[in-house]
């Protein structure tokens, strides 16, 4: 009777500790914006993992996923598929992404 319980409080604690986790969400999750109207980028990220970027009048269809400060995007255009690892920070509603090979970071808005 005790092992029961005690595997039915573990039970317990793992489901509540999930459902606080799945509450707590991406916070990439949404559309950031350069803020620039006359040559405005905005990157939008589903809570699915799609997405797209939509620059110079162009909409990039995108898969991203997600872990620590570490972002990978893959880009689809025209049915080809490049994939882009970057580095970002979030702060207050101010999103920061570096790619690995670029020296400089873009800095997004929280739209």
């Amino acid at each position: 009777m005790k092992k029961k319980l005690v595997k039915m409080a573990s039970l317990v604690c793992v489901l509540v500790m999930a459902m606080s986790m799945l509450g707590c969400g991406n916070k990439l999750v949404g559309s950031w914006s350069t803020g620039s109207d006359s040559s405005e980028t905005v990157y939008t990220f589903n809570s699915d993992g799609t997405g797209n970027l939509v620059t110079g009048g162009l909409t990039l269809t995108t898969e991203w996923t997600s872990s620590g400060s570490e972002l990978n995007i893959k880009y689809t255009i025209l049915g080809m598929t490049e994939e882009v690892k970057y580095t970002y920070s979030i702060s207050d509603k101010q999103l920061s992404i570096q790619a690995e090979d670029d020296e400089t970071a873009l800095v997004l808005q929280k739209k």
